[in-house]
């Protein structure tokens, strides 16, 4: 609007144009806005000022039509104008993903103020709040994007002071706000942060380039690091993310990966926004097991994570779902194994397993219920299996329970005609996961105990141990062997009952 201005400037008398045409620059580019079919009246008054007014179509880098009415003042460089949008569209390479803009707003030289401006940002109706100061300078920013209706309302605001370089605002959605806060400052025609604040002690940096609306974002925790980069004018997502030993539900995680968002067609008019999903792994260690060539599709709405189908290993299949209403995330998950061989498991979370575990793996784990401690139900089958020096036929495991405590119940193995009855619980919290599991014959014979034996350093021994704390157990020890006892007998058999450290 500044060539109009300086046109006024030019004219002792009342000017008017009709029909005329004004460009004006967009961005560093090439890209412009121009005025057609534009009705420009300029005409001074008694006071020195020269009333404006400009009615106009709009193309370039947007679409619709404009009203601009105010005064210039050339004796003091002052000019003020009230702004109406009608159905104004702005195309992608504006950087601006606003459509259906309608409502005015006030301009000055020095400030920019938006009292009622309403628009769809990518198809959600939003109200705008907000204004600039020394918005030629060193802009002092504060706004709001508020979102009110369907399912899924939201509200965005900001301030931002590029002065003392300060930033807060806070995002509310779903009625739930996340504040957050960092630096702001503007070089070379970006709006760069470099410390940013958010929720669960998360922090980061971050920067939008001003002349295509592209952005990224980084933030981290302890050992969790995410990168998000994507496009104002474009609801698509590219992430990276890596974790480093970091714990979600009491499990130790290790990952690297990559997933892509993408918006998804609506089905019907009024409906919430999906967005699909894509996720991959350079390397996936839950517990200390690596999960082989992970990846996965899911989808995302309001409710939270949908769909989910996830694969790795050429055994295993996880489908399901993770919701995120009310306080606390629930899950409804299930995990499918297909002919998993039990002989490439060496330990389970980095804990020993019973020696000699062989046969074929099938079946399903069910998670359900709150997020960090679901309701698990499992049913496995093993075929041509065997455990120590029991060997078998076929192999039924059912349990179910809240971590770490997993019951068994309607256990069975079967070795020929006989069936045996598999009986105890799962305790993750032992060392020993398999501490509490038995086998019974026909005749209530205990035929297996989750006590290994073993040969360890020369000495035949069978151990068990239950847990007094982190660090200490009590321990049994019965063998034969060279024993600690420095005296003459030193080869004699032995036992030992008493504490254990671990270190």
């Amino acid at each position: 609007m500044d060539s109009a201005f300086s046109l006024s400037q030019l004219v002792p008398v009342a000017l008017e144009i009709v029909g005329g045409e004004f460009h004006y620059p967009w961005g560093e580019g090439e890209q412009e806005l121009v005025f057609h079919k534009a009705r420009f009246k300029a005409k001074p008054d008694l006071r020195g000022q020269i009333r404006l007014e400009l009615t106009s179509q709009i193309s370039g880098v947007a679409e619709g039509k404009i009203n601009v009415a105010g005064f210039t003042d050339p004796q003091f460089q002052h000019y003020e104008l009230e702004v109406a949008l009608e159905e104004v569209d702005f195309r992608e390479e504006s950087g601006i993903p606003l459509k259906k803009v309608e409502g005015n707003f006030h301009v000055s030289e020095q400030s920019i103020r938006v009292g009622g401006l309403t628009s769809l940002f990518h198809d959600w109706d939003v109200q705008w709040k907000g204004q600039i100061e020394d918005w030629q300078g060193k802009p002092e920013a504060s706004f709001e994007m508020v979102h009110k209706k369907g399912k899924t309302p939201f509200r965005f605001s900001a301030q931002m002071d590029f002065k003392t370089e300060k930033l807060k605002g806070e995002w509310s959605w779903v009625g739930r706000n996340y504040p957050f806060l960092g630096s702001v400052r503007l070089e070379e025609g970006k709006i760069l942060f470099p410390s940013l604040r958010f929720p669960h002690d998360y922090t980061g940096n971050g920067e939008i380039n001003g002349s295509d609306g592209s952005y990224e974002l980084n933030f981290h925790r302890d050992r969790q690091r995410f990168r998000v980069r994507s496009n104002l004018g474009r609801l698509k997502f590219e992430t990276a993310f890596q974790l480093d030993h970091a714990s979600f539900g009491g499990l130790d995680w290790v990952v690297s990966g990559r997933a892509r968002i993408v918006p998804m067609a609506r089905r019907s008019k009024g409906e919430p926004s999906r967005f699909k999903g894509t996720l991959q792994t350079n390397y996936f260690i839950l517990e200390f097991e690596p999960f082989e060539d992970f990846r996965g599709d899911f989808e995302l709405d309001s409710e939270g994570i949908q769909h989910i189908e996830a694969e790795w290993g050429r055994v295993f299949h996880l489908g399901g779902r993770i919701l995120f209403k009310g306080a606390k995330p629930r899950e409804d998950l299930v995990l499918r194994v297909d002919g998993f061989p039990l002989v490439s498991i060496k330990d389970f979370g980095g804990r020993p397993l019973p020696q000699n575990l062989t046969g074929k793996l099938e079946g399903k784990l069910k998670l359900r219920g709150e997020l960090k401690q679901p309701e698990v139900h499992g049913y496995f089958t093993i075929k041509d299996g065997t455990i120590e020096k029991l060997d078998f036929d076929r192999a039924i495991i059912q349990f179910q329970g809240f971590p770490p405590y997993l019951k068994l119940y309607d256990s069975k193995v079967f070795r020929g005609r006989n069936t045996l009855r598999m009986l105890g619980a799962i305790d993750l919290a032992l060392e020993n996961v398999f501490h509490g599991i038995r086998i019974k014959g026909p005749d209530s014979l205990v035929i297996w105990r989750g006590i290994s034996a073993s040969w360890k350093e020369g000495k035949s021994a069978i151990e068990a141990e239950k847990p007094l704390g982190k660090r200490v157990a009590m321990g049994l020890e019965v063998g034969a062997g060279t024993s600690d006892y420095q005296g003459e007998d030193r080869e004699e058999t032995h036992a030992v009952l008493g504490p254990k450290v671990r270190f």
